[in-house]
């Protein structure tokens, strides 16, 4: 007589296995609304990896651009091993307040990271692993 608790086992196993990996979301993402510094920008980032239950030490990629008395920080990562989605924040400096005010804060699914490009006057595009645009973001004066 053959056994049934592979067949129920293994399938449950998987499905607590995966759990961490859908610890936080888009809406979980929070990157501090001001701060003083990028290096915040980059623990806000960091605080919400950790705050989403993940071990380890996450790889936080930036850009920063300067035009015209606009100035544009964005870091971003992929939380998850194994799946292709990035999570974004993009800040604009505030030269009035002397603060870096948060603008997006938003998790891109399909791409494991994003390239940043700043383009027409104060114009942030970010595009996924294709090139392919995901979302254009214009700086108001």
């Amino acid at each position: 007589m053959q056994t049934l608790y592979p067949v129920v086992l293994v399938p449950l196993f998987c499905a607590i296995a995966m759990q961490p990996c859908q610890a936080i979301s888009a809406d979980k993402m929070t990157g501090l609304k001001e701060v003083k510094t990028t290096a915040e920008i980059v623990k806000g980032a960091k605080d919400d990896h950790r705050r989403g239950g993940y071990l380890g030490e996450p790889s936080i990629s930036t850009a920063q651009f300067s035009s015209d008395g606009f100035q544009v920080f964005v870091a971003w990562h992929n939380p998850y091993s194994g799946e292709a989605t990035c999570q974004v924040y993009l800040y604009v400096f505030d030269a009035e307040k002397a603060v870096w005010v948060r603008k997006v804060a938003n998790e891109f699914p399909g791409t494991h990271t994003v390239s940043v490009e700043f383009v027409k006057e104060e114009t942030i595009l970010l595009k996924d692993i294709h090139g392919k645009e995901i979302q254009r973001y214009s700086i108001e004066p």
